[in-house]
């Protein structure tokens, strides 16, 4: 078990200090058990590439006043798409959070389900949020750009599959295919805000 000793940083304004020399960045993504960088923080700095700095080696940053002339602080409201955690890693068991950070998604599972989905299928939707919808709608077409839906007064027709690069999840579950988009203005430390979530299902599961 990974031991950080105090509360994890991410999302915070960082100080490192490794092989004697001490920099400052944004905490964005911690790895932890199950990853390949497992014990490690993704650290964030202006004006120069983002770097993995051990659990130890990483501090709070310094106050307002505190800071060394010329140093920047990145903003920790623009969302951020990480250097070190591989599309899909929320697919696996991996230990992994970040604050408003987009994980990309596993675009060959998503190409997948977008070959497998046709006309007659249902979609059972869910869009979290302030326009929540939740109902079940019949699929009538899917160009593999967007899906078509039988048309109902006051209800949208279509909806656009995520792109490669977006955040979003795939699982099998015993009722059908469920895809999980999530919006990176409303991502938080220790997760993320869930967008919509459809669970695709054949005829044959009706």
């Amino acid at each position: 078990m990974i031991n950080e000793g105090r509360h994890p940083l991410t999302g915070l304004r960082v100080r490192v200090t490794m092989k004697g020399e001490t920099v400052y960045g944004l905490a964005r993504v911690r790895f932890g058990e199950g990853h390949r960088y497992a014990g490690h923080y993704e650290v964030q700095r202006v004006g120069a590439a983002s770097i993995l700095a051990p659990f130890e080696s990483v501090e709070p940053g310094p106050n307002a006043d505190r800071i060394p002339p010329g140093v920047e602080f990145p903003d920790r409201r623009e969302p951020y798409r990480p250097a070190f955690a591989e599309p899909g890693v929320k697919q696996t068991r991996a230990e992994i959070s970040g604050a408003n950070v987009i994980f990309p998604g596993d675009y060959a599972l998503l190409r997948d389900l977008i070959n497998e989905v046709k006309p007659g299928w249902s979609a059972d939707w869910f869009s979290h949020g302030c326009n929540e919808f939740r109902g079940t709608r019949k699929i009538v077409g899917n160009d593999g750009k967007r899906i078509e839906f039988t048309p109902m007064k006051g209800v949208f027709s279509d909806s656009g599959w995520p792109e490669e690069g977006d955040d979003f999840t795939i699982h099998r579950t015993r009722k059908g295919i469920k895809l999980t988009e999530y919006d990176p203005d409303n991502a938080y430390c220790g997760g993320r805000a869930s967008c919509v979530t459809i669970t695709f299902s054949p005829p044959s599961l009706y």
